[in-house]
């Protein structure tokens, strides 16, 4: 890849996001994000058109995107994470040649749906889960962080909850904390309720002191693990299990 001094200056920052083991947002300039699409999300079929705020990763999450290559011939954008200003960097560039092939943009692919149980939400048990702790609240009783209270150590812990196999189940999920948490469930996929079109996820980013609700069917039995995906915050005590029989 052409390094930086191959840019011209006036090379436009078309993504953002927090450095490695954080948070990554795209947002894209207008020429590209009017012609870009998610067509999956977490390995999900998801038909998406970004709008120019651009779109959110947190660790874990993924997205297969649909641009329309539309820029300047011979031109190259750079693409920089800055969610993080005092820490921006550049995770690519786009790069044009002088040959323009002719503007279309080609039919998004319709990706046919994975096989998962819809979950019953109106039969559906809620439970509570709080994400606390950080250096800005006192310590947890065993660990910085904490899920209800409890900071377990290691991977081998009694679980959290017990969940009845073939039926749904909401997690309503508060983050009582000042970071962002990619908030990341083993064994199943889940509705994302609180996000618009309510795509499925495995992984969903809650924001500092803010609600969320995510839905399934807990139709894999075992014991799984729940826990923030920023893995200094689970080794610290963010994570719980949850066993499905």
């Amino acid at each position: 890849m052409p390094g930086p001094s191959m840019s011209p200056p006036d090379t436009r920052c078309c993504a953002a996001g927090w450095p490695s083991s954080a948070i990554t947002r795209g947002e894209w300039p207008s020429k590209f994000s009017r012609n870009m699409r998610a067509i999956a999300l977490d390995g999900h079929p998801a038909a998406q058109r970004l709008e120019s705020g651009g779109l959110m990763l947190g660790p874990a999450m993924r997205a297969d995107l649909l641009l329309e290559a539309s820029g300047e011939s011979g031109r190259r954008y750079l693409v920089t994470d800055d969610f993080f200003l005092p820490r921006a960097y550049r995770l690519l560039e786009l790069a044009y040649s002088d040959r323009r092939a002719p503007a279309r943009m080609l039919p998004a692919p319709q990706l046919p749906p994975n096989p998962l149980t819809e979950p019953d939400l109106a039969r559906a048990e809620r439970l509570q889960l709080v994400l606390a702790g950080g250096a800005m609240r006192p310590r947890q009783p065993q660990g910085l962080w904490s899920i209800n209270g409890r900071s377990p150590s290691g991977h081998a812990h009694q679980p959290m909850f017990h969940l009845k196999r073939g039926r749904s189940y909401v997690f309503e999920v508060h983050n009582d904390t000042a970071w962002h948490h990619p908030f990341h469930l083993h064994g199943v996929a889940f509705r994302a309720l609180s996000e618009p079109h309510q795509p499925w996820r495995d992984t969903a980013l809650v924001d500092p002191g803010a609600r969320a609700q995510f839905a399934f069917a807990a139709d894999n039995p075992g014991d799984w693990m729940i826990h923030c995906h920023i893995l200094q915050h689970q080794e610290a005590g963010m994570m719980a299990m949850m066993r499905i029989e």
